[in-house]
């Protein structure tokens, strides 16, 4: 009898590490779709108190249109590409500069969060949304 709950241990284990492929192609994590930012969460100081509305779209082919506006003015959108590996996002602007961070990634509670890899200072929370016609 204990061998056999520790080889269904073992094989739920096993099956868990596999994991399901995410539609990014890599196993586990799946951040595809449309997400908005909710929450910035900073060990830093802050200088200003400026809005900031973000929304990004992670699309299955690994590219990705960002929309943001600070302050009160209008959205600017900005395209890119990114890459998952293993829980490490990065990217890339269209004009091939890279982003300002990695980000450490994780979905909790049915959010995405991204924690910037370098310094650990911000963390930023998005949503699952659909991203209003009238900002794309």
């Amino acid at each position: 009898m204990k061998a056999r709950i520790i080889l269904f241990a073992v094989l739920v284990m096993m099956v868990s590490a596999c994991g399901e492929k995410g539609s990014n192609g890599q196993k586990g994590l799946d951040i595809t779709g449309q997400w908005e930012l909710i929450d910035i969460e900073t060990k830093a100081a802050q200088i200003g108190d400026a809005e900031i509305e973000v929304y990004i779209e992670f699309k299955k082919d690994n590219t990705f249109n960002l929309w943001q506006m600070i302050g009160a003015g209008r959205f600017e959108k900005m395209t890119g590409a990114w890459i998952l590996n293993q829980n490490v996002l990065s990217g890339k602007y269209s004009d091939g500069k890279a982003w300002g961070a990695n980000y450490e990634v994780g979905i909790e509670s049915g959010n995405l969060v991204m924690t910037e890899t370098k310094q650990d200072i911000q963390t930023y929370i998005y949503r699952k949304c659909t991203i209003p016609s009238d900002i794309q």
